[in-house]
């Protein structure tokens, strides 16, 4: 086959018919395999209205992938762990989302058996039976994943010993405690956080307080639903190490504005920050949130964060390039 000296693929299926769209994956499968050079890949394994399921055997050996993006797959009777040990020793940055039909404790740890794919031929045939191995990424730097019920992931961020960079982007029934713990026990590292999809404070505050604060976050961005005095009291706690502060939030209340302002005040390395604050939609039905732009962001926010910066000179004494109250 030609274009085997590929070091970078991207694979997205068209929206074509469920039997042209196999015959293209057929394809696909067949260019990752002529290309064991490559060193990122991006594949999105969407056929139709479905997902494909992961062949481990498809990333055996691929063993110089530094980038890895999965998305629309199905990883049950775990063949996801074993794709993701085929490439583990050297990925530097791993993302995944919207995959289906991985189960609690499928990732935590794996027992090398014979007829497991790639595990088979890599481990002593004498002890493979029973050897159990603890899935881990030695070099993995950053780490973007959706978490959700139907993708029990959480203890991903247990197996990354020099993660610098965690992005989670949260769905529902999500283990937040053991997020958490797998930052404290194993990311001493992590200075980059970023957690999406307006949650409740409570529910990602276990996350934020897991942080180490030596080195130190260095950039924060949450999503969040209103802010409270646990969250802002544990963003203070990184605030002399932050350059990057992104805050989303649904709602915020005089004391809210209280804490983004010492916030401010003890970011002596802040170089970035950023506030949008949306109203709730009074004429939303469903309560929801409108996600809005200038016309809905709560003025006295805006008025109160931009006094405490109101001259450009200030600003720059406290050491930040530009402020953004969106």
């Amino acid at each position: 086959m030609p274009f085997n000296r590929l070091v970078g693929l991207s694979i997205t299926m068209p929206s074509i018919s469920k039997w042209s769209t196999t015959h293209c994956q057929d394809l696909y499968v067949r260019f990752v395999r002529a290309n064991p050079g490559l060193k990122s890949l991006s594949w999105d394994g969407s056929v139709a209205n479905f997902v494909s399921i992961l062949d481990p055997r498809d990333f055996a050996g691929l063993d110089q992938l530094q980038s890895l993006t999965l998305h629309w797959w199905d990883g049950s009777g775990g063949c996801m762990a074993r794709t993701l040990r085929a490439v583990a020793r050297t990925l530097t940055s791993l993302k995944i989302a919207h995959l289906v039909g991985i189960k609690e404790g499928d990732l935590d740890v794996m027992m090398v058996q014979d007829g497991s794919g790639i595990d088979e031929q890599r481990a002593d045939s004498d002890n493979c039976e029973e050897r159990p191995r603890a899935l881990c990424f030695p070099v993995l730097k950053h780490l973007s994943c959706e978490l959700s019920g139907v993708m029990r992931l959480e203890s991903l961020v247990g197996c990354c010993p020099r993660l610098e960079s965690l992005e989670l982007n949260i769905i529902y029934l999500t283990d937040f405690d053991r997020v958490a713990q797998g930052i404290q026990s194993s990311c001493p590292n992590l200075r980059s956080l970023h957690i999406g999809d307006y949650m409740h404070p409570d529910r990602i505050l276990p996350i934020l307080q897991s942080c180490p604060l030596t080195p130190g976050l260095e950039e924060l961005r949450l999503c969040l639903k209103t802010l409270d005095e646990d969250i802002l009291t544990t963003i203070l706690s990184h605030a002399a190490t932050l350059k990057a502060l992104d805050l989303s939030i649904a709602r915020c209340d005089p004391p809210g504005v209280e804490y983004i302002r010492l916030v401010l005040m003890a970011g002596q390395q802040l170089e970035s920050f950023s506030l949008k604050v949306i109203r709730k939609d009074e004429n939303d039905s469903h309560g929801g949130t409108r996600l809005g732009h200038g016309e809905d962001v709560t003025e006295d926010v805006t008025e109160e964060v931009s006094r405490y910066y109101g001259a450009e000179n200030d600003f720059e004494r406290q050491g930040c390039d530009g402020l953004v109250v969106e």
